[in-house]
């Protein structure tokens, strides 16, 4: 802009100078505004999946979930929107959102989260050997003692879903002594006494 204020150098060369300084000018203000809407338009999805993160804390997946699904879908940097939305979809019951939702966060911002809840889905459907792979890599990344424990806790539930009980339950047997207070285990035991007919 300070270009179309400055005479030009010569008198010969006004007619080149204006049109290219016009030029610059407005190709500056169309990028300056670009800037502005691009900047205003990530703040809004934050804002969106801030407030989505929020309703999800607070117990509310239904009202998290338009905020979260923008947030996810939308923004150029999603950050742990993705993961947020997929445990806003698992709460809903929509598993095919949740595992897309986990596949994403694995590209965008690989966590313990995302890789035990993927982990976690496929082998509720089956699928141990991947299952059994993203709990192995986990493991080996050095894993605090909570994130260890739901590793072990999940490769019981494998073995239970595999019909392996005697592994299942020395899986769980061990997890238990190392952990007492972990719920899920309890109540894989529970299971396999429940289903031998034990009491």
């Amino acid at each position: 802009l300070l270009g179309l204020t400055v005479p030009p150098t010569r008198a010969t060369d006004h007619a080149r100078e204006v049109p290219l300084r016009v030029a610059a000018a407005v190709i500056l203000i169309a990028a300056a505004g670009l800037v502005v809407f691009g900047a205003a338009r990530e703040f809004s999805l934050d804002l969106a999946h801030e407030r989505g993160r929020r309703l999800l804390l607070a117990g509310d997946p239904d009202g998290a979930w338009s905020d979260l699904r923008r947030g996810a879908e939308e923004a150029l940097w999603p950050g742990r929107a993705h993961l947020q939305f997929a445990l806003a979809a698992g709460n809903l019951g929509r598993p095919e959102f949740a595992e897309d939702a986990l596949r994403e966060s694995l590209r965008n911002a690989p966590s313990y989260e995302a890789v035990h809840l993927l982990a976690e889905r496929e082998i509720e459907t089956g699928r141990y050997a991947p299952a059994l792979a993203r709990l192995e890599q986990l493991e080996r990344c050095g894993p605090t003692w909570r994130v260890s424990a739901e590793i072990r806790y999940l490769r019981g539930l494998a073995a239970i879903r595999q019909g392996h009980r005697a592994q299942a339950r020395r899986l769980l047997d061990n997890l238990v002594a190392d952990v007492p207070s972990h719920p899920r285990a309890h109540l894989g035991l529970g299971y396999l006494a429940a289903s031998a007919g034990d009491e």
